[in-house]
């Protein structure tokens, strides 16, 4: 564990307060050194402050809290623990003396900040936003969120903010505990830099922690009446070994890094659903869809020769919508592959878009692409299809 102080250290964002001292310009007359003095952190009763002089630290300085006297450290750091914490609301009163000069500071202690969301052991993908809110009776100078794990990233929030929301992929697999920290930054006369602060802090005694888990990616490859092919890969990683069911029949991998297969013992009928189960480790998915109406391509005829400078009108009949069509055509220089919306019963392949050769399969595919729970990428499909077939021949 981290002492607070030795945490502060750690996480500089986190620890604006310095003096620094600077010369004037005017050599006709002594000039009046300038310090910058920040509180590195300032708490109820732990007091860490941080004096500097044109970025090197000022050793001998004189620095009391509330009257008691800090102990010089390393690097113009000076510390104390007040006898006695000082309440929310609660004045600190900071003095420091260098160089023949004095500087006073007054601020209040924040109120701490509860955190009501996220909510302990929450887990959240990668791919999603984390929203952080919670709950203050006073505005402090600023809040400052904090998410602290391998590393620790720090967020800035106004002092009347109660939300703050970290963009999905900022923080990486793995646990991390969520803090809110308000801030007051107190008022100082004396000859200061701009940028000093006390940077007195208001923390809540616990914070929650969260897993951040990399999102599942479920594709079937492809899934249909009876025949299943389904492949699971989780932050670009193929997972073997899973157990995968659909209908609660076993499917099973060839190999590692391939698709979870299986053949149904009986098809199931148009409008039936395929129920498809994923468990591995902590991670459990279920993905959930119908089996769509095979369409009926209507053209071109089977064994059509086009002339390649055509456009291909293709057209089926479905008399239901599925999730959307696609057409393929499997040509010796590779599949074309067209989309199509689920309402559509046509689609022009233009001109010169297929090479001269042939017979070329064309298919026509109903896909319904199931919906799902558990931490799945939002891109998974169960790909669920019908499909009907004809033969072309593109001619010169």
């Amino acid at each position: 564990m981290l002492s607070r102080f030795s945490f502060l250290r750690a996480v500089p964002l986190a620890l604006p307060i310095l003096f620094t001292l600077a010369c004037g310009d005017d050599d006709s007359s002594p000039s009046t050194p300038t310090f910058l003095v920040q509180g590195a952190d300032m708490g109820a009763q732990v007091q860490n402050v941080i004096v500097s002089n044109g970025g090197n630290p000022v050793s001998g300085a004189t620095v009391t809290v509330n009257g008691e006297a800090a102990t010089p450290g390393a690097a113009g750091e000076y510390s104390v623990t007040l006898a006695a914490p000082v309440a929310a609301g609660g004045a600190l009163n900071l003095e420091v003396g260098a160089s023949g000069e004095t500087i006073t500071a007054t601020g209040n202690v924040p109120e701490a900040p509860a955190v009501t969301a996220p909510v302990d052991a929450a887990e959240i993908l990668t791919t999603d936003a984390i929203d952080v809110t919670w709950t203050s009776a006073t505005d402090p100078d600023r809040f400052v969120v904090l998410a602290v794990g391998a590393t620790t990233q720090t967020f800035a929030a106004a002092g009347a903010a109660r939300a703050f929301s970290i963009p999905a992929g900022t923080l990486a697999a793995g646990e991390w505990e969520i803090r809110v920290y308000a801030y007051n930054d107190g008022d100082f006369t004396g000859p200061t830099e701009a940028e000093s602060a006390m940077n007195i802090r208001g923390e809540a005694a616990a914070y929650p922690s969260v897993t951040i888990v990399a999102a599942v990616l479920v594709m079937g490859t492809d899934m249909s009446s009876q025949f299943e092919h389904v492949h699971i890969s989780q932050g670009g990683a193929s997972v073997d070994g899973a157990t995968v069911t659909v209908n609660g029949e076993a499917a099973v991998q060839s190999g590692a890094g391939t698709n979870y297969d299986v053949t149904l013992a009986a098809p199931v009928a148009v409008g039936g659903l395929l129920d498809l189960d994923i468990s591995f480790g902590s991670v459990v998915i279920q993905g959930t869809g119908a089996v769509p109406e095979s369409p009926v391509i209507t053209a071109p005829a089977e064994g059509a020769n086009i002339a390649v400078a055509s456009a291909i009108d293709v057209t089926w009949t479905s008399t239901t919508d599925p999730d959307r069509f696609q057409i393929f055509v499997q040509t010796g220089a590779g599949v074309q592959v067209f989309d199509a919306a689920g309402t559509a019963r046509a689609f022009t392949i233009p001109a010169n878009t297929l090479p001269v050769g042939g017979p070329y399969p064309m298919d026509v595919f109903a896909y319904n692409d199931g919906t799902f729970t558990g931490p799945v990428d939002p891109t998974s499909r169960m790909n669920i299809r019908g499909e009907d077939r004809v033969n072309i021949t593109i001619i010169p």
